[in-house]
């Protein structure tokens, strides 16, 4: 019992904080101004969030800069998405990102991009793992079918 305590524990204390875009939204570049929400975004460890990848800096194999964008409609074309909603992220040197043409999730450290100059990403992530964003909902009609089939059975 004890181990499971322990391992409960330091499961809860690395695993990244999933976010979505909205809470984002939280910081103005323009106005300076940051939400609470966000000031305690920039304090965790390892965040996670779920977006497009417009690659950057890459080789043949590996990406090793890449913008994280909440859609795939939105790119660096005119009009570009506003600042709070573009993540520049970099991935460790040796360590760079396969690219998905589909959505990923992104972990990593989050920090405001002091670089922003109001078009500019209005984050940076130090990336940490890239992976393939998988849907967890589940196909309810499907298992309705089942039941409804033995019950006209009897």
């Amino acid at each position: 019992m004890k181990y499971l305590l322990i391992t409960l524990i330091a499961f809860n204390t690395f695993a990244a904080k999933q976010i979505k875009w909205d809470v984002l939204k939280g910081h103005d570049d323009k106005k300076k101004k940051t939400s609470k929400e966000v000031k305690s975004l920039l304090k965790e460890k390892t965040i996670k969030i779920a977006g497009f990848m417009v690659p950057l800096d890459y080789d043949k194999e590996k990406i090793k800069e890449f913008l994280l964008i909440p859609n795939p409609m939105s790119c660096m074309h005119v009009p570009p998405p506003p600042p709070n909603q573009m993540i520049l992220v970099k991935m460790p040197k040796g360590k760079g990102a396969k690219y998905f043409w589909g959505p990923v999730w992104a972990e990593g450290k989050l920090s405001l991009n002091t670089k922003s100059d109001g078009q500019s990403p209005g984050y940076e992530m130090s990336g940490k793992a890239v992976s393939e964003y998988k849907s967890t909902l589940v196909d309810h009609k499907k298992k309705t079918d089942k039941k409804e089939v033995k019950k006209d059975k009897k």
